[in-house]
């Protein structure tokens, strides 16, 4: 979103000469270059985005897509695609309008720096528009899920899958896929309202997985492909199993008798087990940003929490 409307602003002026009949078969030298530089800059922005759509479309792993590299080949691309229309656009106008002078260049170098003077505004006003936008539809605007594979075994591939629901704010739904023999099965968990992607993953002394982030802490059984949420209730930790589809709250119960608790997901309710034993020492494996990383290529950092406290320190790191 963000994107196509710094386009269309920039492509206003070369718009308007286009359409009113006398500009657009005006030939001099400066009505050319407003006609051909503003397509030209539109497509140096447009070329590298539809890129990345199209490489996030084709499954192509995002920690490849932030890399140096890439960023740097899409700029590089961008600039040529939109040199490529500029110049083509240029010629185009030239030979419709010949002239027995000679042409200069110097008028499309001048447009050029007046569109690069006044961008910081298109992106001002993209923003703020891009903005009113996704107040408007928050929640609505889903990219693509990116796949993030963290652990083969027990016959099991789990993978980290997150998408932005945000046309530009940190924003995603999160959940974990489970493939067996072909075989997808999906756990939705909590949605990130708000920061990047950090979590934590440490493996327990019974086999199964804890991930952590600022928000939530979740045990994953691979072989069972199950998830089970934690929570902390009068400084004792509690597992509770995940119910299958989305949620959007979280709260439990205490019996005063029985002592039995019950964490409230939603409108449905899971019975809750103490996992204190389970939770000791746990060993860091590695961590999810844009990507899952080993412990071997980042090593810990603890994740500020925002609703509990954070997780004891770590056993000795252990690569995956």
């Amino acid at each position: 979103m963000f994107s196509v409307i710094a386009v269309c602003l920039i492509l206003l002026p070369a718009a308007a000469l286009w359409a009113i009949p006398k500009t657009r078969r005006a030939g001099g030298d400066f009505v050319i270059a407003w006609k051909c530089v503003p397509p030209g800059c539109g497509a140096m922005l447009l070329i590298p985005s539809a890129v990345w759509l199209l490489a996030e479309y084709c499954g192509i792993p995002y920690r490849v897509l932030r890399s140096d590299a890439v960023v740097f080949g899409l700029f590089v691309l961008g600039l040529a695609g939109g040199s490529a229309v500029l110049v083509k656009l240029r010629n185009h106008c030239r030979k419709q309008h010949p002239s027995e002078q000679a042409r200069s260049n110097a008028p499309v170098v001048t447009v050029f720096i007046i569109m690069l003077l006044v961008f910081p505004v298109v992106l001002a006003v993209s923003a703020a528009a891009s903005f009113s936008f996704a107040l408007k539809n928050r929640g609505n605007c889903h990219g693509p899920w990116r796949t993030y594979e963290i652990v083969r075994e027990h016959g099991t591939e789990l993978a980290f899958q997150e998408r932005p629901i945000h046309p530009f704010l940190a924003e995603y739904d999160y959940r974990f896929r489970f493939r067996r023999n072909g075989t997808e099965t999906y756990q939705d968990l909590w949605v990130n309202t708000g920061g990047r992607t950090y979590f934590n993953v440490f493996r327990l002394k019974d086999g199964r997985l804890l991930f952590s982030d600022k928000d939530q802490d979740y045990l994953t059984d691979v072989k069972e492909r199950k998830v089970y949420v934690l929570t902390t209730i009068d400084g004792v930790r509690y597992a509770g199993l995940l119910p299958e589809g989305k949620f959007t709250s979280f709260g439990f119960s205490q019996g005063l008798e029985s002592g039995k608790v019950q964490l409230h997901i939603g409108d449905r309710f899971a019975d809750a087990e103490r996992v204190e034993d389970e939770l000791a020492e746990p060993m860091y494996i590695g961590c999810i940003t844009t990507g899952f990383f080993p412990a071997s290529e980042k090593p810990y950092q603890p994740v500020k929490k925002r609703f509990s406290e954070p997780l004891q320190k770590p056993g000795r790191n252990r690569t995956k």
